[in-house]
């Protein structure tokens, strides 16, 4: 499992063997080592009793906690993930909005998806696409 944290967002991409753990066992568990300041982890679980999926902030910790609906709607093949949004008014009156999801992380050998072109030039001038060209195996 990967997570990937940015402003007001909280990406998990998970594979489809940890996609079936979180079928069976309910939850899946990654644990971040530090040498000096202990760890933390992140996961993803079921909760049977929420009526609606939540990202929990605890000490030491960030869980992406699902409705089996929403596991139900991770699991369809044509699905690629499920998507916690939020809006609110902060004291201030400012919307704020965050995102929590989980993804799916198909191997790159049977993903049917066009991501095999980048972009030449890397940002500079005109962008054309190449396709990447293939790894010797």
């Amino acid at each position: 499992m990967k997570i990937r944290m940015q402003d007001s967002s909280v990406r998990y991409r998970i594979t489809l063997r940890e996609l079936e753990l979180l079928q069976k066992q309910g939850s899946i568990v990654a644990e971040c080592l530090t040498p000096d300041s202990g760890s933390w982890r992140y996961a993803v679980r079921v909760v049977p009793n929420r009526s609606a999926s939540r990202l929990a902030i605890e000490p030491f910790a960030i869980i992406l906690e699902l409705t089996p609906s929403e596991l139900e709607e991770l699991s369809r093949p044509d699905r690629e993930g499920v998507y916690v949004r939020r809006e609110w008014t902060d004291a201030g009156g400012e919307v704020r909005r965050m995102i929590a999801f989980v993804e799916k992380d198909r191997p790159a050998s049977t993903c049917d998806k066009p991501e095999m072109w980048i972009y030449e030039g890397h940002g500079k001038g005109p962008q054309t696409t190449v396709p990447i060209t293939s790894s010797p195996e």
